[in-house]
């Protein structure tokens, strides 16, 4: 019998074969699975892991909709729906929901949570560092970069690093700029129980970007469109306010990495005119990075990409040997995100042509195909679908660890839940990263 998930009962189970190191795959919660006080488990909305193996969950539970989906620390539950919070001035607060989640590797959960009770609209949000508040909506901003009286007034998403800084993807009320929605990215120091120290703008509405010639109209907003590091260097991609043809571009810090229309490093190709609207983006703490993106239409079966430090990683059109050197990739998922350890390992989603539509996805740690749907077993039941959307895995930045969503074909109906798996010496695998994969273009 299964122990409840809050005692943190989980079970290794089988290693996949086909793969040369040998990891196991460990079952962190499925449906039906109790969570202790609340109900039982339904799906997972969200997911992230640490350097220790220590893990965050958002489940969606069967218990009343004001109060089902809870996050859970470690097999410990840290937050749930409905429940009072502190630090917030607006009368009788509680959590409504959960937006993003991030997991450092001091244990800490850092995000944006929305709100009810505050009495206002305006004020019905506030970002978070475990359960202590650091700043709520409709808050005046200190950034000097901002003009006097500039207040917050929402969040499209925080990252939160190892240094105690949430990088911010906010929108305020600027009176110095025209528009009464302006966004900006804001990188805050803050304290170990959650106190904002200062606040410090690194893009926003109306800048010239360092090799842009547009000024900044917006950000990707997505909770894969920008990132940072340890460092405290973002990455990010940024919509001019000019022609539509050459108005995205991928930032790394203050550096221009790609532009709409520019070249790429795909000899012969240029980015398309919307290729990179869209582009997910990942930065480690060593300084690489990865992003993707469509190329110009000369052969639109083989525009999208993944680059990763400025070379082609892998595209559209391309094999690999662990995919069965016939095949070819017809997609990396509409809205996965491309996530990168500080080995410069890329943790990615693919799609093939394979006939069989029960097995054409995999989840991929460079060209190693980790898990495949219709063919891993986890717990003795095939795996169903691989989550290939935004919240669908998560790797540990130093690579020792793969989270991620699936869905099992069960006895009566099929089971979402979620897994780890534990990769050995990853560190070794940076010479795959390093070397580049060994792709071979099918014809």
């Amino acid at each position: 019998m299964r122990k409840s998930l809050l005692i943190g009962a989980v079970a290794p189970v089988c290693a996949i074969a086909s793969l040369s190191f040998g990891q196991v795959i460990t079952t962190l919660v499925k449906a039906g699975d109790p969570v202790a006080g609340v109900g039982n488990a339904s799906a997972i909305n969200n997911l992230a892991v640490n350097n220790s193996g220590d893990w965050l969950l958002e489940i969606d539970t069967d218990a009343a909709t004001t109060a089902d989906v809870v996050l859970v620390k470690g097999g410990s539950l840290l937050l749930r729906e409905g429940q009072s919070l502190p630090g917030v001035p607006a009368g009788s607060v509680t959590l409504s929901s959960f937006d993003d989640i991030n997991y450092n590797n001091s244990g800490v959960f850092g995000g944006n949570i929305f709100l009810n009770g505050t009495g206002s609209t305006s004020l019905d949000s506030g970002v978070y560092q475990n359960a202590n508040l650091v700043l709520q909506e409709n808050t005046i901003s200190t950034a000097p970069e901002f003009s006097a009286n500039t207040r917050y007034i929402g969040w499209f998403g925080t990252k939160l690093n190892n240094s105690g800084q949430h990088l911010t993807m906010s929108s305020v009320d600027d009176p110095a700029i025209a528009t009464t929605v302006d966004r900006a990215i804001v990188l805050w120091n803050v304290g170990p129980t959650g106190t904002l120290v200062s606040e410090k703008v690194l893009a926003k509405e109306g800048d010239i970007l360092a090799g842009h010639t547009q000024a900044a109209a917006d950000f990707g907003t997505g909770p894969h469109d920008f990132d940072f590091n340890d460092a405290g260097v973002p990455m990010f991609s940024v919509d001019g306010a000019g022609t539509t043809t050459d108005d995205f571009a991928v930032y790394v810090g203050d550096t221009k990495v790609a532009q709409e229309s520019g070249p790429s490093p795909v000899v012969g190709r240029t980015w398309g005119t919307a290729g990179l609207g869209s582009s997910r983006v990942a930065l480690n703490n060593t300084g690489g990075y990865a992003y993707t993106g469509t190329l110009d239409a000369t052969n639109t079966a083989n525009d999208s990409i993944i680059i990763r430090n400025n070379n082609k990683f892998i595209q559209e059109g391309d094999t690999l040997a662990s995919i069965g050197g016939a095949f070819t990739f017809t997609s990396f998922g509409t809205s996965a995100p491309i996530d990168l350890d500080d080995n410069g390992n890329l943790l990615w989603f693919g799609d093939w042509n394979d006939a069989d539509l029960t097995k054409d996805t995999g989840l991929f740690l460079n060209d190693q195909l980790l898990v495949q749907e219709g063919v891993t077993q986890i717990d003795g039941m095939t795996v169903f679908s691989i989550s290939g959307v935004e919240d669908g895995f998560h790797i540990s930045d130093n690579g020792a660890f793969v989270i991620f969503e699936a869905t099992l074909v069960g006895p009566s109906s099929n089971l979402n839940g979620a897994f780890m798996i534990a990769i050995p010496e990853p560190a070794s695998l940076s010479l795959l990263a390093l070397g580049g994969l060994a792709l071979r273009r099918r014809r």
